[in-house]
């Protein structure tokens, strides 16, 4: 099964950058943060392998959030996220952002490194398909978010091969989805689709809120909390077609469920859309074919059911329908030589 998870065509659809930045890239962007900062602190950086804390993970956080705080920064992140992503055989992702300014850029010029860079991959990583999906803080409140879009919507028509939608992330508990409605009905108007966080605490109300709003082929992120002993949420949840993305070590990790066993998974696998990602695969030492393992070791799962995760992956990714036809030609060539050898 190594082999074949390791072979399998991948794709990943819930990847933070400032989560996504392994041992060898914060290495490399220490390098170029010393070019200009000679007197550098390093002392609180050292080590970078996580011990399986949270805390040791918010450290990475903090380090990626000050690393990252110029363009030539922001697209050496960039390319490297891309690069290890390709090498696991990823033939499709999807990296969210949410664009913040510094001594160094603007908010609009984090959003175009971000993009440049994809663009400029292009050359360097044939094999993957990347597109970019700028994310929307909700802890923030409505009045950066409304800046923020204004910011994606002249982005998105400047490259609208790239920016295919939008992430709505963030502390939950310190934000307000009904706040920020009226911005998202104007995004829906203007053509963006959504991937957007929800139920990661168990609010009864701002969870209907999200599900009332999205529709059919939105994704939700983590989706913790939605739960069929709860009629409300679960008929909801239930009455469109809403593909969840599921973050397994993040979870655990984060401890918004208490083991991998006891993962709500339980609820959805073949019964539902769902797509395995990684969330933040740097900071909680992972990477999509762990994930995947994970998945197997734990949940049993077949070879046909990674074939079904990534035919589901594709389905309802952003691509668009060339793309889709391309990665599922991929998908099913493996299946047609792994099954017949």
């Amino acid at each position: 099964m190594d082999e074949f998870i390791k072979n399998l065509p991948k794709i990943e659809l819930h990847a933070h950058i400032n989560g996504s930045l392994s041992n060898d890239t914060l290495k490399k962007l220490i390098e170029l943060k010393k070019k200009t900062q000679d007197d550098y602190d390093l002392s609180l950086y050292l080590g970078f392998d996580s011990d399986g804390s949270l805390e040791k993970c918010f450290e990475k956080f903090k380090l990626a959030h000050e690393l990252v705080d110029s363009i030539s920064a922001l697209k050496l992140a960039t390319e490297c996220i891309i690069s290890e992503f390709s090498n696991e055989n990823v033939v499709y992702l999807e990296l969210r952002s949410t664009p913040r300014s510094t001594e160094c850029m603007t908010k609009a010029q984090y959003l175009e490194a971000i993009v440049e860079q994809i663009i400029e991959c292009k050359i360097s990583h044939p094999n993957i398909i990347v597109k970019y999906l700028p994310s929307i803080n909700i802890s923030y409140g409505a009045k950066e978010a409304e800046e923020n879009y204004n910011l994606f919507f002249a982005l998105r028509n400047k490259y609208p091969e790239i920016v295919v939608g939008i992430d709505l992330s963030g502390d939950a508990t310190k934000g307000k989805f009904s706040d920020l409605k009226h911005i998202f009905e104007r995004a829906r108007a203007d053509g963006f689709r959504f991937a957007i966080h929800c139920a990661e605490s168990p609010d009864e109300s701002e969870i209907l809120d999200k599900l009332e709003f999205m529709a059919d082929g939105d994704r939700l992120g983590h989706g913790t909390f939605i739960d069929e002993k709860n009629p409300a949420i679960w008929s909801a949840f239930t009455s469109k077609v809403l593909p969840i993305e599921i973050c397994l070590t993040s979870n655990v990790l984060c401890r918004t469920v208490t083991s991998y066993e006891d993962h709500h998974i339980s609820r959805f696998i073949r019964k539902f859309p769902i797509v395995i990602c990684t969330d933040d695969y740097a900071v909680f030492s992972t990477s999509l074919t762990r994930e995947l393992q994970l998945s197997v070791d734990v949940y049993k799962l077949s070879k046909q059911d990674l074939i079904d995760l990534m035919e589901n992956a594709n389905k309802f990714s952003f691509a668009r329908p060339h793309e889709r036809q391309l990665i599922g030609d991929k998908i099913r060539e493996f299946k047609l030589k792994s099954f017949s050898s």
